[in-house]
């Protein structure tokens, strides 16, 4: 049981073809000319929005306590 990495979605363009994907942070652009500006992107807010969170899986079964934290064990609800 671990928590997720923050992720972003990209919009990647490239010579040939464009992708979208999930990127983890930090997004390092390679560049030829260190000069160069930087392709536009939008700021990412430092702090997720408030209230979009994740729904839980209704039949998630793990305390939330970790019975061995350091191996990442927990006990099954009673």
């Amino acid at each position: 049981m671990q928590t997720l990495a923050p992720v972003v979605r990209a919009n990647l363009v490239f010579e040939t073809h464009r992708k979208a994907m999930n990127v983890p942070l930090p997004l390092f652009l390679p560049t030829d000319n260190p000069h160069a500006d930087l392709p536009s992107y939008k700021d990412i807010p430092l702090e997720p929005p408030v209230g979009r969170t994740r729904q839980s899986r209704d039949d998630f079964q793990l305390s939330d306590v970790p019975l061995l934290p350091s191996l990442r064990i927990y006990t099954y609800r009673d």
